[in-house]
């Protein structure tokens, strides 16, 4: 019995190390082995079992081999699902499109990712130090934290921001903001559109604002998802309901419809691990002051490790008929360091 469970444990460990198995094979005629994870900006990427992910030159790979099946992208051709599958004639990699082999000059190959899945999840946070000018000139700590789900056709996008801002020696938590959006996509899996809901609740001494909260039906479309960049545009038109808070005391409060377009967009340059990202939203009341309101959310990640990041960012707010006594624009610089968790 003994003897049997180590040859099972043996035999696992086997498909287990070897499952998704891959193959970089070098022009100088050393090998890479590990995970595939992709192909982007003319660079393999492979994570063997001993380190993490890293990459390598396009050019100085002979050919690539993998049990997985990806989304392959060459110049000038449609998407495919395909895999790699080693060296073929005359130094060309061959490649099995849905079943037919074919040999292609690696160098024409633009992107390959991993096939769109069903589940994923990601969460970061990060405590940030600003510096500010318009409605918050003032010392401030921040605490920024985001979520993501997807199953299935859902994808699930939550983010909140919590500020305390010192001013004129008095420490006020001034701001909270909280946003959900729902996307569900329309059609198959990997469908471009999409339906869903907008909704949030903030709240901002400094600039009056005693509460405002949205909710908005939306429906938008991704022009891209991959995991280095995506990019998405949304339209709604919903309800507002918020109290502001004048120069004076006194309070006023007013709510109906609202229109609401807005932009998600992330690039992820690789190597250097640099990400560059834009939240960006803008809203009109139907009621009113038909005060119309644009935020703007925009920064870049530096990669330290695989769970800590460097970050620079800015935020700005921009009320075209603010509460009265108020600056129409805030400026933010947040610099901070964050940690990151994914599937």
């Amino acid at each position: 019995m003994y003897r049997l469970m180590q040859a099972f444990l043996a035999l696992f460990f086997v498909f287990a190390t070897s499952a998704h198995a891959g193959v970089i094979v070098l022009k100088n005629g050393d090998r890479i082995t590990g995970s595939i994870k992709k192909v982007w900006d003319g660079k393999v990427f492979i994570e063997p079992a001993y380190a993490d992910e890293f990459s390598v030159d396009m050019d100085q790979v002979e050919a690539i081999e993998s049990d997985k099946v990806f989304e392959f992208n060459r110049i000038g051709k449609p998407t495919r699902l395909a895999k790699f599958i080693g060296p073929g004639e005359d130094g060309q990699q061959l490649v099995e499109f849905e079943g037919e082999q074919l040999a292609i000059n690696l160098m024409n190959v633009e992107e390959v990712d991993e096939q769109e899945v069903f589940f994923d999840w990601s969460f970061n946070t990060d405590f940030n130090a600003s510096l500010e000018s318009g409605n918050t000139e003032k010392e401030e700590f921040a605490i920024r934290s985001n979520f993501f789900l997807k199953y299935g056709k859902q994808k699930h996008y939550f983010n909140a921001l919590w500020e305390d801002e010192e001013q004129d020696k008095v420490t006020t938590k001034d701001r909270e903001f909280y946003n959900y959006n729902f996307n569900y996509a329309i059609g198959g899996l990997n469908s471009n559109w999409f339906a869903g809901g907008y909704g949030s609740y903030e709240t901002d001494d400094i600039k009056g604002l005693e509460y405002r909260y949205k909710a908005v039906p939306t429906v938008g479309y991704t022009f891209f998802d991959k995991p280095k960049r995506h990019l998405d545009f949304q339209l709604g038109y919903g309800i507002e309901e918020e109290e502001v808070r004048n120069e004076d005391g006194t309070k006023e409060d007013d709510g109906g419809g609202i229109s609401l377009a807005s932009m998600r967009f992330r690039w992820d340059f690789g190597d250097p691990d640099i990400e560059y990202y834009l939240k960006t939203s803008y809203s009109k009341q139907s009621y009113g002051r038909r005060n119309s309101v644009v935020a703007v959310d925009t920064g870049f990640k530096f990669e330290i490790t695989d769970l800590l990041y460097f970050n620079v960012s800015s935020l700005i707010d921009y009320e075209s008929d603010p509460a009265e006594g108020a600056e129409n624009e805030d400026i933010q610089v947040l610099i901070g360091l964050g940690v990151e968790f994914d599937k």
